[in-house]
């Protein structure tokens, strides 16, 4: 009986450790799997300039259609466009150096039509990018010398300004209502005990701002509030998706409700990468202005970053190289660049582009000015081809310099 008894406890114990054993195994598993899928969630592109610049491909066998929408400058003249937004009813433009007064730089924020006639413009700013509430159709910008985030609608009226408590770089507007902020490498003078301490969070909150939780805490390491490397946008709203990017950091992160997550790897050449030690070693941080000045080729963030069908673009930061946009199929993994598309008929002959500004359902849109297609080699044998809209444009703007949406769709495979 004793031993019987014994034997049914050692079975226990055999039975409890088999149990605890696979219960072990299963956790690891289940861990190996979350892991996988996170890696394999992750998408390496490979980026090499030399080898893109010297691939031609024809127009016919990426493009869909083009289309090209001259903005009118009757009442407004724009300088350059540094950002454009896509709605279902606008076109809308920053020109953030468009007039000067007391020696300053002022913002014009220019809303047209999608046939290019202008119906509103918001002026006399001082702001380098802006942010969309696309349920509310508002436009959200912050000023700089104010301190303050300003509201107007689509037909340029003030709906509400409000002091800013936290400094931000730019903000995203989740379709829940949460917004999320990214700091940006501001010092935060509550928290140093003996000197400035620098943050770089992103921060989200509900709809009225109350703090929710922090998502990624970047490092901030020998890096200056000025030291941004000139990046105007660190969020990228497309279609339903949301992006975001940051300086010194060739990835790209999906923007969700909850987190934001490693979604793409810019893998560059040496050449064109930011050195081992440019965040940590002393020497670099403190001439880092003479880097930036003899080292212009080098890459310093990713930029531009929509989606639309297969397709996701990006453009390289850098001070010397030219503003290429890439476009990346995300289901045969081919990766080719704005500039390597040699224009034909279908384009009616006239110039793409440098980079992709924006996108919407069904295509991506750049802006070229008038002087890009008056710098064309043999404009006469190829004006032909133009669209009688650019014909006109051409003859009645013989000393402007007026602005071009150009609307790309691409073909999906």
């Amino acid at each position: 009986m004793k031993t019987t008894f014994k034997h049914r406890i050692s079975d226990m114990r055999c039975s409890l450790i088999w149990s605890i054993f696979i219960l072990v195994l299963l956790f690891l598993l289940k861990t190996n799997v979350l892991f996988a899928q996170n890696q394999k969630a992750i998408t390496d592109i490979r980026v090499s300039p030399e080898i893109l610049a010297k691939v031609r491909l024809p127009a016919t066998t990426i493009i869909k259609q083009v289309d090209y929408i001259p903005l009118s400058n009757k009442s407004l003249n724009l300088r350059k466009v540094d950002q454009l937004v896509v709605t279902e009813t606008n076109f809308i433009v920053l020109d953030d150096a468009n007039s000067t007064r007391n020696g300053k730089s002022k913002s014009v924020i220019a809303i047209y039509d999608l046939k290019g006639q202008l119906t509103a413009k918001i002026s006399g700013m001082e702001t380098s990018s802006f942010f969309m509430d696309n349920k509310n159709e508002l436009i959200n910008f912050e000023n700089f010398r104010t301190g303050e985030l300003t509201t107007y609608n689509l037909k340029g009226e003030l709906i509400i300004k409000k002091k800013i408590t936290v400094p931000f770089s730019d903000c995203f507007l989740l379709a829940s209502g949460k917004i999320v902020y990214y700091n940006g490498y501001y010092i935060d003078r509550e928290t140093a005990e003996k000197k400035d301490t620098l943050v770089n969070n992103i921060n989200y909150t509900d709809s009225t701002g109350k703090k929710i939780f922090g998502s990624l805490s970047f490092n901030p390491n020998n890096i200056t509030r000025r030291d941004s490397g000139g990046m105007r946008k660190h969020f990228y709203t497309s279609n339903t998706a949301g992006y975001f990017i940051q300086e010194y950091d060739y990835n790209i992160y999906s923007v969700t409700e909850n987190e934001i997550l490693k979604k793409f790897r810019i893998l560059l050449p040496i050449q064109l990468s930011l050195p081992t030690g440019f965040l940590s070693d002393p020497k670099m941080v403190n001439n880092r202005q003479f880097f930036w000045l003899t080292k212009k080729n080098i890459t310093y963030g990713i930029k531009n970053v929509f989606t639309n069908g297969n397709y996701i673009s990006f453009g390289l930061c850098s001070s010397g190289s030219p503003n290429n946009g890439y476009f990346y199929n995300t289901l045969s993994g081919d990766l080719f660049s704005l500039a390597s598309i040699s224009t034909d008929e279908s384009t009616f002959s006239l110039p793409l582009g440098e980079e992709v500004m924006a996108s919407s359902k069904d295509s991506f849109f750049n802006i070229i000015s008038l002087s890009d297609i008056n710098s064309l080699v043999g404009i006469k044998d190829v004006s032909t081809n133009f669209p009688d809209k650019i014909k006109q444009l051409i003859t009645i703007s013989k000393n402007e310099n007026p602005k071009l949406i150009v609307k790309i769709s691409l073909k999906q495979n």
